[in-house]
């Protein structure tokens, strides 16, 4: 049986989805998967859903739901593979008996953190962000699942950030913006995803993106906030004007380039004094980027010709000196 708790509760047992009958149940069944095999006990399950209701009568409506919702779940006519267990210390879930999407987000994540390659940590992130259709049971406002839609948001949010980063490591700009603006989105008043939006659009030559962004920002911190704008954000400022006044050649040229060139640009942000390019392996677009480069005296060719070497023109060199 799996069980679905992002973007509103589904339960599909081989293929087919089951309904409850209350949003009680629906608490009660969340409550359970979030923390599977763990054992809650009767009177914190009753005081939560029926807080209002005298001990006596939240024993006894928990009782029925209890007995209703293992109904409605059973799926083995001899009662071994019941989902909900019931013992003399409490109620659990059988973990071994159902799957959640929660449970699947969390696991790619901690998988993403045990890889060292930036291909290998997108991928078991992008798995992770499938998972996600939505706030953890949009309209329960049971007090607890409140909590763990925020824990679970955070984490959702800051899994996008670090795929924006890792996209732009890797030269792949558009989804690098993709990602974060879908950060931003998450949570527009996290003021690093934001700086790492502005940074994003300015190094995928978006000058005017990344200045609507800044004003966005400042704008929300105001009213919501009622804060000034840090350093960083003033300091990004600066550089989106002075990119969108005075490179706008240079601008144009960064949202032509390949992941490949944005990759060679990017081995600055990680202290290198140089990068190359096999001008053989190029194709000619690739080739046709390069001696844009060149005209603009971005890169320099070693004397056989065969491998570039960069130098950055100043507001690119700005660009790149500041980390994603």
């Amino acid at each position: 049986m799996h069980i679905e708790l992002f973007g509103g509760m589904r339960i599909l047992h081989g293929g087919t989805p089951l309904r409850l009958r209350s949003r009680q149940a629906e608490t009660l069944l969340a409550t359970l998967a979030l923390s599977p095999d763990q054992i809650f006990s009767r009177e914190d399950l009753a005081e939560r859903l029926w807080p209002d209701a005298s001990p006596e009568i939240r024993r006894g409506r928990l009782k029925q739901e209890v007995s209703v919702l293992r109904r409605t779940l059973a799926f083995s006519t001899d009662r071994t593979a019941d989902l909900i267990i019931t013992t003399p210390r409490g109620i659990c879930l059988a973990a071994s008996q159902a799957t959640t999407d929660v449970a699947h987000f969390q696991t790619w994540i901690r998988t993403a953190e045990t890889f060292r390659t930036p291909p290998d940590r997108i991928h078991a992130l992008e798995q992770a962000i499938l998972t996600v259709r939505g706030p953890l049971l949009p309209g329960n406002y049971d007090s607890h699942l409140l909590q763990a839609r925020e824990r679970l948001a955070a984490m959702h949010g800051a899994a996008l950030h670090l795929l924006a980063c890792l996209y732009g490591y890797e030269g792949e700009m558009i989804r690098a913006l993709q990602a974060a603006r879908a950060a931003v989105q998450n949570d527009p008043l996290q003021e690093q995803t934001r700086l790492t939006l502005i940074r994003l659009s300015l190094r995928s030559g978006f000058p005017g993106d990344a200045q609507a962004q800044v004003d966005d920002f400042r704008e929300l911190q105001e009213q919501e906030l009622g804060e000034m704008p840090s350093a960083a954000l003033l300091a990004l400022a600066q550089q989106t004007q002075r990119f969108a006044t005075t490179d706008l050649a240079v601008a144009l040229l960064l949202r032509r380039l390949s992941p490949s060139l944005h990759r060679l640009l990017n081995t600055l942000a990680g202290g290198e004094k140089e990068g190359s390019v096999a001008t053989e392996q190029a194709d000619p677009s690739q080739l046709e980027n390069i001696a844009q480069l060149q005209e603009l005296g971005l890169l320099l060719s070693e004397p056989d010709g065969s491998v570039m070497t960069y130098h950055v023109l100043p507001v690119l060199k700005e660009l790149l000196q500041t980390s994603l």
